[in-house]
């Protein structure tokens, strides 16, 4: 996969051009019940919601939902990723700040490209798709989290978990993110 560039330019903890925050949603009505379940199990005890830039994301028609009619959003989070607990700026030894592996675990509805930092780091597998990525992130530092998301039959909607390589929540869904 060629990477690809994402320029947000940030004026502290927004994006310049953001409206904003996201609506957010507990469940999505056509994620497979297995399948939420699995992503339930995942998230654990977290609040992670799926979250869109509409308050009415689905709107019920006859016996059917039907989506609203939007296509690309990009949806943005700031994360700090903090120092580990035995770096000690005093000792040489310690005080280089060590770049964690974390994962990435995201569903989609249509699609979602994965930038950090201003760089594309993956894409989801296809819609409704639990896609699990693998990225990584300087502890003690401020990481841009930014999804790139796309819906062809309404308006975007993501679900998404950051976890640290101990299994500690980094970042979640949720209504503190922002969209562009």
């Amino acid at each position: 996969m060629a990477t690809s560039l994402l320029t947000l330019q940030r004026d502290n903890e927004r994006v310049a051009g953001s409206r904003n925050g996201v609506s957010t949603y507990v469940s999505h009505p056509r994620y497979p019940p297995a399948a939420a379940a699995a992503a339930g199990a995942l998230i654990g005890g977290t609040s992670a919601r799926w979250i869109s830039p509409l308050p009415t994301a689905f709107v019920p028609f006859a016996n059917r939902v039907k989506a609203s009619a939007w296509t690309y959003t990009t949806f943005y989070k700031t994360v700090f990723v903090p120092p580990a607990a035995d770096d000690d700026p005093a000792d040489p030894t310690t005080a280089q700040q060590p770049h964690l592996n974390v994962t990435l675990t995201i569903v989609a509805d249509d699609e979602a490209v994965v930038y950090l930092n201003g760089q594309q780091k993956g894409q989801t597998t296809g819609s409704l798709i639990q896609t699990v990525l693998g990225l990584t992130l300087q502890a003690g530092s401020r990481h841009l989290l930014a999804l790139q998301c796309g819906s062809t039959g309404g308006p975007a909607v993501v679900m998404a978990i950051l976890t640290g390589p101990d299994g500690s929540v980094l970042a979640y869904t949720d209504h503190t993110w922002l969209w562009l």
